[in-house]
């Protein structure tokens, strides 16, 4: 019995001595891939287009080469397009570089895709990316992040939330992306970190990492609001990123490239999952948000459809309802698709590049 209690001691000692040396580990190698990569505030703060160059930005995605084959497909967003939390294979980009190989198709698809921004820094990406490496299609996605920043519900219609500079396409960024991602996980039981950890192993250590290009939640001054105003709040993001959206395709179409441009799957909360109370990762204020995105989907939709309709150069891919009833297989929280939920869209992606790419594009094989 004394034996027992003396292992189930050093087991929890363990334990966290093993936590502690992970928190070392993680932020030296922080510390190290900001010295490798010439230091991210380098260019999170700068608008020089040549810095768009430097693999530190986007680090799930090889820098292109005249080379590669065309279609050479450009995929933008936020993390339902970078795919964190996951191994880089199973992000939808990456799944449709597959795809292309698969179906015997000549192309690229490359993930350019940075958790946390929103369509103001995907245009910024979209008017610099562009010039430099000319791809053949530009697929958009976006929406998540163009959504009021609420932090949390504080009474029955009571909200605290931020009021960032929208139009920046930096804004403050956490200062340790490497620690942010690990803290979070501290809440998810230790299967879930483990699962976690070999990711970071794979992904972070070994190509570079990911960065987060969202806002610094403790760089601004919290707001208080009841649900008038974060509706109000969700009209003046939503014209912002119309205005940002309608911008990027334009500008892709003057420059002879094609794009695809995805309404995003409704937000459903994930009750099932225990470490969600709300069946929302951000507390209690899911349903708001949820709110706020049908309208913003629906107007943007509208909107799409009025101006792109019956041009060949532009596909509208409407994903709101396509994963119906499927959440508990396919969606790892209440937002972003798992593995197999990305193989279905970047299957749904692959056919409209098959679309805008003839049958006479793919390989004689």
């Amino acid at each position: 019995m004394k034996a027992s209690k003396k292992n189930i001691l050093y087991n929890i000692v363990a334990l966290f001595i093993g936590f502690f040396l992970v928190f070392i580990i993680l932020f030296v190698t922080e510390i190290s891939l900001r010295f490798k990569y010439d230091s991210p505030a380098k260019f999170f703060f700068s608008l020089d287009p040549k810095l768009l160059n430097h693999v530190a930005l986007f680090r799930r995605s090889p820098v292109p080469s005249k080379g590669d084959p065309a279609p050479r497909v450009f995929c933008l967003g936020g993390s339902t397009t970078n795919g964190n939390n996951m191994p880089m294979r199973q992000s939808y980009p990456n799944i449709l570089d597959v795809l292309f190989k698969y179906k015997g198709r000549s192309g690229t698809a490359y993930n350019f895709g940075i958790s946390g921004v929103s369509a103001v820094t995907t245009n910024f990406f979209i008017k610099n990316i562009v010039s430099l490496y000319n791809p053949s299609c530009v697929v958009i996605h976006d929406g998540y992040n163009d959504l009021p920043i609420v932090i949390k519900k504080l009474g029955r219609n009571s909200y605290s939330f931020i009021v960032p500079d929208y139009n920046k396409p930096f804004n403050p960024y956490v200062h340790n992306p490497v620690l942010r991602y690990v803290t979070s996980f501290i809440k998810f039981n230790l299967r879930d970190i483990r699962r976690f950890l070999v990711t970071f192993v794979k992904d972070t250590l070994k190509k570079g990492g990911d960065l987060f290009l969202g806002f610094d939640y403790k760089a601004y001054r919290l707001h208080t609001g009841n649900t008038e105003d974060i509706l109000a709040e969700n009209q003046k993001r939503m014209k912002i990123m119309f205005e940002k959206e309608t911008d990027s395709i334009d500008y892709c179409i003057k420059n002879g490239i094609k794009v695809i441009i995805i309404l995003e799957p409704y937000i459903k909360p994930h009750h099932f999952m225990p470490p969600f109370k709300t069946g929302f990762r951000d507390e209690n204020v899911g349903e708001i948000l949820r709110e706020c995105h049908v309208i913003q989907q629906t107007l943007f939709f509208n909107i799409l459809v009025k101006k792109y309709k019956g041009n060949d150069n532009v596909v509208i891919l409407d994903m709101r309802k396509i994963f119906k009833g499927k959440y508990r297989e396919l969606f790892y929280d209440e937002c972003h698709l798992n593995g197999k939920g990305n193989a279905i869209k970047a299957f749904i992606v692959y056919k409209a590049v098959d679309r805008l790419f003839p049958e006479t594009q793919k390989d004689a094989s």
